[in-house]
């Protein structure tokens, strides 16, 4: 039959998942590694998403590209969180973000050639042909995920704001997307200035679960008053030049 090529995507933070999209950037499939694992908020490699999706696509298929949405930078510590977990040790459950547990020996090699050899052999194991691996900036995928949905709009020039926690180094980051749909930079913010990170303060301020339950503070949000308490918090945050700044 005709062979398909796809581009895989895949995220090894919380929420660990997988995609297929094709030549025309089109989503064919997607799903997040816990639907699976029934781990929550599952960190690390997504084995069971990937195996999946390449088990229920109707054709010939043939993965170009590998594309990392995080983790362009890959620090020890990450880079250890992400392998540890993919053992039986019930010191650290496949999927937690825990530190490796006593005893674990560290693989040798780059820190990203270890992942990308892990996920090729299980390409690979599925009968297809090892493909090229790319790490995106975080920040970068997010603006891109927004340029593509501007370009289906039928917007050439679009503004494009992406906040978060954290991501290789950035909390945020603003461009303007151009007609050759490239993305012109125009400021990026430290992870030490990030407003998710200030977000998730108030989430456990308030005993619920950060990185998790923040859309609860949000419902709850809806029913607050313009109090002095909002004057307080903006005095510890300060906006200039689309760069966000935090008072600690």
């Amino acid at each position: 039959g005709r062979v398909t090529s796809m581009f895989l995507g895949i995220n090894l933070s919380h929420a660990s998942s997988a995609c297929l999209v094709n030549n025309e950037g089109t989503l064919i499939a997607a799903i997040e590694e816990e639907r699976l694992s029934r781990t929550k908020n599952h960190y690390g490699i997504p084995s069971y998403a990937l195996s999946y999706l390449i088990d229920n696509i109707q054709e010939d298929l043939k993965i170009e590209k590998v594309i990392h949405g995080s983790f362009s930078i890959l620090d020890d510590n990450s880079f250890f969180r992400i392998i540890a977990n993919t053992g039986e040790n019930p010191s650290n459950p496949a999927g937690s973000w825990k530190p490796p547990h006593p005893g674990w020996i560290r693989p040798v090699g780059e820190n990203h050639r270890i992942i990308e050899n892990l996920i090729n052999d299980q390409i690979v194991s599925c009968g297809l042909d090892r493909p090229k691996h790319i790490w995106m900036p975080h920040h970068d995928a997010h603006l891109a995920t927004a340029l593509a949905s501007s370009r289906r709009a039928g917007k050439s020039k679009t503004l494009l704001i992406s906040l978060d926690g954290e991501g290789d180094g950035e909390s945020g980051s603003v461009a303007i997307s151009t007609d050759q749909n490239q993305l012109l930079k125009l400021s990026n913010n430290s992870h030490l200035d990030s407003l998710g990170y200030l977000y998730q303060s108030v989430t456990e301020k308030y005993n619920f679960k950060g990185n998790q339950h923040e859309g609860k503070i949000t419902g709850l949000a809806a029913f607050g008053k313009n109090s002095q308490a909002v004057e307080i918090l903006s005095n510890y945050i300060n906006i200039a030049d689309g760069k966000v700044s935090l008072r600690y």
